[in-house]
């Protein structure tokens, strides 16, 4: 404890640990039923974004997938759309680099975060090598400056501050609202997106199942579900989907 001026100890040490009592087991018990309730949701807004918001469709898309597919879902959505993508991982890039940082040298402790922060940067560096989205820079420097700002006018703006604090302390959840986001707004589904030549012409769409016998097919413009039987599909070519 200083004499005459700010006290300096516990809660510094708690905006430089994070949360603390994370370790007990009502937490652990909520985090784990927290992380099912996001992966449940990102299933259902991925169903509905992919089928236009029909509800109808959607019931039809729903058949065909289980919740095991979260995983590939995910990354699928990652590198379905490149705007998106994008702007998604240069909001979280800035965010758990600010996290670590402040967190230290990587030990046990602060894996998870950087784990994440080796994630977004690769995913970053690949989507920004390949498709060239340079302006991706642009948002990573705007965010960084704008939490590093609020962190340092702790005296002139303590809201400000507390608000930078939460968010990075949040890391975690702030890439699973960035996740959710994207799952409701890419409209490209999880499978390749194929041209089917059958006896009776040509489909552009996608194979969500492929159960013996016949293939069950979203298509790409009207986002109808079709059952065409395998005796009838003479090609099958994997293409590129619009962005």
């Amino acid at each position: 404890m200083g004499s005459g001026g700010e006290v300096t100890g516990p809660a510094d040490r708690q905006d430089s640990a994070g949360d603390t009592g994370s370790d007990e087991p009502g937490a652990a018990w909520s985090t784990g039923l927290s992380l099912t309730g996001a992966a449940v949701l990102f299933v259902v807004l991925r169903l509905f974004a992919v089928s236009d918001y029909d509800w109808v469709r959607a019931a039809s898309v729903a058949d065909t997938i289980g919740l095991d597919d979260a995983p590939r879902m995910v990354l699928a959505t990652l590198m379905a759309d490149p705007r998106v993508t994008a702007v998604v991982l240069a909001v979280l890039v800035p965010v758990s680099l600010v996290h670590q940082w402040r967190l230290g040298m990587p030990s046990f402790q602060n894996a998870g975060n950087l784990a994440m922060l080796i994630v977004v940067v690769l995913f970053g560096a690949v989507l920004l090598i390949t498709i060239r989205l340079w302006w991706m820079l642009i948002i990573v420097g705007v965010v960084g400056v704008l939490v590093i700002a609020l962190q340092t006018t702790a005296h002139r703006d303590p809201e400000g501050r507390r608000f930078a604090l939460g968010v990075m302390h949040r890391s975690g959840a702030v890439a699973i609202l960035a996740m959710l986001a994207a799952a409701a707004i890419v409209r490209v589904p999880w499978a390749p997106l194929e041209r089917i030549e059958t006896r009776d012409g040509t489909v552009i769409g996608y194979v969500l199942a492929n159960p013996p016998g016949f293939l069950k097919v979203l298509t790409d413009e009207d986002r109808e579900i079709m059952i065409i039987g395998i005796d009838h599909v003479r090609s099958r070519e994997e293409i590129q989907a619009k962005s």
